[in-house]
């Protein structure tokens, strides 16, 4: 079950539609590989469509650091893009690719094409001659210009007030048969009066698009929010990305090729963006008084949080401003708190995510203060002003005021100071709020059938094994488990006897002693229990065709307890007819042993 994880991760997976309409104008297959270190990529033979793009491929990394412990998680993908030319049905061959040494194999395809009417060529567009036209990928050494291959960016809005955010958006253009492997940025973008947020793109999803009467393969590669920081026309640089293309080396030969990943090499070429012009408002004037410098759309909420309204207790004031906007450029409000509390510098948590939108969330602030005096006070009103950009107006958020009646309190100040530096450290507050899980979109083979059919054939296995122990163990003790389980029981209940000698009651020792071993005989010999005097108990015994010595040992015993609890007086010591007893369960013990022996080695009639 440990090993099935690893062997799910390591598969070429192929996502593609089982049928397609003569009349689409493209579908895509995608090869997807959980690494990002592939090898060889062999493609699949591919016949019946007219591809448009591929194959093109996409290499996303992620990283995550739990306690200390950075993951790194890879995925590669490799996509073509196909156009339907003729009705029928079509198989497509295994693709492999090779990760860590091993061979990984894809499964085949077999896609029908059907529907209404026939495939007819698009203005300006030359009909294939025959299926297996196809664009292939351009030899080594052939030029990729810029309308084979261009990076684009722009802005949305690209109208704005003062930090209000604007989205940057790269995305490339690139001509079927160019087969861009990868991009990425040579230097990080410098703004210059501009504060900027990275917004996380993960796997590029490529989509086909045409402009004017050619077809290209689109993607975004990048995002920012930008929020300027002072009005006017801010100018977005230009910025170089590194791109890889993929091209056919057709100096190999063809088994080389074969062996060699079909015979194709990277080759480095480097793009520019243009420059961008981003128009800024400034914001109306006059500003309000108490204008904390938040635009966008936002909330407030303010409560205390304590254990006791004592003074040298510590207490916090905690405001959270929630919404989408530059939350993250937001100063703590100013509060004015009464002399007589002593007052700490506020401590700032961020609970926000960068989004599309804006960055979303919650800035929360902690305003630490001691009451140092017993009174009546009064922490006064709070108000939030911000920026709405959606109508264009200043808006008033407030806080009512709160009231405190602090009692003489018991905190020392050593105790106080320790309380502050452990607020101080890296204590947090328990997080009370419901939490809410989602599972990764990523392959899982938790809860699958899969997983639940391995689960349920291994615990029926273990059933198994468990049920034939079980029905072994009981053969083997049919005969001998009521004697070890009667021996115990017996030398326990001796045990709980001895102890009455402690109380100086060696009558009810000498009953007690009676009991326990009369009621072993009656359970280990079959007697008939409470069957009345102890020569009753001898002469079961002897009806049972006992050694003799077993039964004259075990009269001894019963005769001396009946004498001792008659008379108070025996002939043996409570401690040796302890000993007698415990001799007497160990030579049935033995005695029963030796039955069971000659028992089982007589030969079956």
């Amino acid at each position: 079950m440990l090993c099935l994880p690893l062997v799910a991760q390591l598969q070429l997976e192929v996502t593609a539609p089982q049928s397609v309409d003569i009349n689409e104008p493209y579908f895509q297959i995608k090869y997807t590989v959980r690494s990002a270190e592939t090898a060889d990529f062999r493609p699949p033979t591919i016949q019946g469509f007219n591809i448009l793009s591929g194959p093109n491929t996409s290499v996303s990394r992620s990283f995550s650091s739990v306690n200390g412990r950075t993951k790194s998680e890879g995925q590669t993908v490799y996509t073509y893009t196909l156009e339907p030319t003729t009705k029928g049905t079509f198989h497509i061959s295994a693709a492999a690719v090779v990760v860590g040494g091993k061979t990984l194999h894809a499964k085949a395809l077999t896609i029908k094409v059907d529907g209404q009417g026939s495939r007819k060529p698009e203005a300006g567009q030359a009909a294939p001659s025959s299926p297996n036209n196809q664009p292939p990928l351009r030899r080594a050494g052939t030029a990729v210009t810029t309308s084979d291959l261009s990076l684009t960016g722009h802005l949305s809005p690209k109208k704005v007030y003062e930090q209000q955010a604007a989205v940057l958006t790269y995305e490339f253009l690139e001509k079927p048969g160019v087969g861009l492997s990868q991009v990425g940025l040579n230097q990080k973008p410098d703004f210059k009066d501009i504060v900027s947020q990275e917004v996380p793109v993960g796997q590029i999803n490529a989509t086909t698009t045409r402009v004017g009467q050619t077809l290209y393969r689109t993607g975004v590669i990048g995002r920012y929010l930008l929020y300027p920081q002072k009005s006017g026309k801010l100018t977005i640089p230009s910025i170089t990305f590194n791109c890889t293309v993929v091209q056919r080396d057709a100096i190999l030969d063809p088994l080389d090729a074969f062996f060699n990943g079909g015979g194709t090499m990277g080759v480095n070429v480097n793009r520019q963006t243009q420059p961008l012009e981003l128009e800024v408002m400034p914001l109306p004037s006059p500003r309000p008084q108490g204008f904390s410098g938040g635009v966008g759309e936002m909330h407030i909420d303010g409560k205390l949080i304590y254990s006791d309204q004592a003074t040298g207790e510590m207490m916090t004031y905690r405001i959270t401003i929630s919404g989408v906007g530059n939350l993250r450029l937001l100063s703590a409000p100013s509060i004015a708190f009464p002399t007589d509390f002593e007052t700490y510098t506020p401590k700032v948590t961020d609970n926000t995510e960068v989004t599309l939108e804006g960055v979303k969330g919650q800035m929360v602030f902690d305003y630490t203060f001691v009451p140092r005096n017993v009174g009546h006070y009064e922490i006064p009103a709070i108000s939030f002003v911000y920026f709405d950009p959606v109508v264009g107006e200043y808006k008033t958020l407030t806080l009512p005021a709160k009231s405190l009646d602090i009692h003489q309190g018991t905190l020392s100040e050593d105790e106080l100071e320790a309380i502050r530096r452990m607020r101080e450290g890296d204590i947090r507050p328990i997080h009370t709020d419901k939490s809410h899980f989602t599972p990764s979109d990523g392959h899982r083979l938790w809860n699958t059938v899969g997983y639940w059919l391995a689960y349920v054939v291994i615990v029926g296995i273990l059933l198994l094994l468990k049920q034939a122990t079980k029905g072994y163990a009981h053969l083997k003790g049919s005969v001998s488990g009521h004697l070890n389980k009667a021996s115990k029981v017996a030398l326990r209940r001796l045990k709980s006897a001895k102890k009455l000698l402690k109380t100086a009651d060696e009558r009810s020792y000498y009953s007690a002693l009676a009991a326990v071993v009369s009621d072993y005989l009656c359970r280990q010999c079959g007697l008939q229990e409470n069957s009345g005097s102890t020569q009753q108990t001898i002469n079961q015994l002897r009806e049972k065709d006992l050694p003799e010595t077993l039964i004259n040992e075990a009269a001894d015993i019963l005769q001396q307890c009946d004498m001792a609890g008659f008379a108070a007086q025996s002939e043996a010591t409570p401690e040796k007819l302890y000993e007698q007893a415990v001799n007497l369960i160990s030579h049935f013990e033995s005695a029963y042993k030796q039955s069971r022996q000659s028992t089982t080695k007589q030969p079956q009639s």
